[in-house]
């Protein structure tokens, strides 16, 4: 089965773009995969 997710994060100050790393990160964690 395939599930696509499409995000928009702002990235304008450091803690946004913290933010935007962390959630693609948990979602590689939870097995998604980036392309």
């Amino acid at each position: 089965m395939w599930i696509l997710v499409f995000f928009d994060l702002p990235t304008e100050t450091k803690r946004d773009k913290k933010a935007y790393v962390d959630f693609r990160k948990s979602l590689q964690n939870d097995g998604f995969t980036m392309f």
